[in-house]
């Protein structure tokens, strides 16, 4: 899925609700990122926060 995030059609089923770790560069346009070791991270300094799954 990289490049290719899900579109609010996408039925997230038991997910819905769920709370996943997300991680980001400290700026308003930076992208969220599964892990700190994801190669598209390029920010030395990130933000880590909880995130629930909405539709």
């Amino acid at each position: 899925m990289l490049e290719s995030p899900l579109a609010a059609d996408v039925p997230r089923g038991d997910f819905l609700g769920a709370t996943i770790t997300v991680h980001s560069a400290r700026s308003k346009s930076a992208k969220l990122h599964a892990g700190t070791d994801c190669t598209q991270v390029r920010a030395r300094d990130t933000t880590t926060a909880q995130v629930p799954l909405i539709v």
